[in-house]
């Protein structure tokens, strides 16, 4: 099973799956207003960006055109996102 932690300020940990996570689940950041940042890999490995909101619901991050795959790194307390995606050669 692929699960990512939270630890809040009371320090009561979250625990969250992600939706067809088949090779994990990666949370790099936090913002002031809880959300978490990261990406999942899917059953054919590709990486796909997420934000999980304070309430327990995820957006999908992608990229368009040809791509290998979304990875999200960093999240603003604005709600901004930072990262990087692999693109296909032509």
């Amino acid at each position: 099973m692929n699960q990512s932690h939270l630890r809040d300020k009371r320090s009561l940990i979250t625990t969250f799956d992600v939706p067809n996570a088949n090779y994990g689940i990666f949370a790099y950041s936090i913002n002031d207003e809880g959300a978490v940042a990261g990406y999942y890999s899917d059953a054919s490995g590709f990486p796909h960006g997420i934000v999980r909101n304070k309430h327990g619901n995820f957006t999908k991050i992608d990229t368009l055109g040809k791509s290998y795959g979304a990875v999200v790194l960093s999240i603003s307390d604005g709600g901004a996102v930072a990262g990087y995606h692999t693109a296909s050669t032509p």
